[in-house]
């Protein structure tokens, strides 16, 4: 078997099987590959990085347990990203949160800016004002694409709609975001905007 032609989709679902026969080493390496992207996700949600952590555990612990007993119809990836959510979203109306304006973990994703010229540096530090600016839905839809990087597919699975909403909303999400973002730069980053916002994420 030619594993270099193995998709990341093949590669996730392999150590699901994995995981079903018990194998703690594919268990180990699915952790380390989704965690990270996970709690991005359920900050989302939660606005809140330990109620975040605590939900991916949760889920991972009982992925490890009940592995024998769950159909996978998409991909593991898919599948994890839509217990998450609805965990999350669960845990978010159990508790009645109050939204709140914490953007550090948000920025984590653009807070290394070493080797960056000054222009795209003021581009970095407005980027996650920008993003939290997007309606919830638009905002949700925008991350899945551009930081977690799933497909139009894998998202219409997680959030059960069709691929088109997905498309509109992206293209929603690129125009707004050069609209919040055009004020704070001069033109010259203006036109960086118009490129990296399209394809830097």
């Amino acid at each position: 078997m030619n594993t270099n032609s193995t998709s990341p989709a093949d590669k996730e679902n392999q150590l699901f099987d994995g995981i079903r026969c018990g194998d703690r080493l594919s268990f180990d390496t699915l952790f380390r590959m989704m965690y990270a992207p996970l709690c991005h996700y359920a900050f989302l949600i939660l606005k809140s990085k330990e109620d975040a952590e605590e939900i991916v555990q949760e889920c991972f612990i009982y992925l490890w347990e009940n592995a024998c007993n769950i159909k996978i119809n998409t991909s593991a990836k898919s599948y994890l990203y839509t217990m998450v959510r609805n965990r999350s979203l669960n845990f978010y109306k159990k508790v009645n949160q109050t939204e709140i304006n914490n953007n550090d973990y948000l920025k984590t994703f653009y807070s290394d800016t070493d080797g960056v010229d000054s222009l795209n540096v003021e581009l970095i530090k407005q980027l996650p004002n920008a993003i939290n600016s997007l309606p919830e839905k638009c905002k949700e839809i925008f991350l899945l694409r551009k930081i977690e990087g799933l497909s139009y597919i894998e998202i219409g699975k997680i959030l059960d709609i069709s691929e088109k909403p997905i498309e509109n909303q992206i293209t929603i999400a690129i125009k707004k975001l050069r609209e919040f973002l055009k004020p704070h730069l001069n033109n010259i980053s203006y036109i960086i905007v118009l490129m990296l916002v399209t394809s830097f994420f």
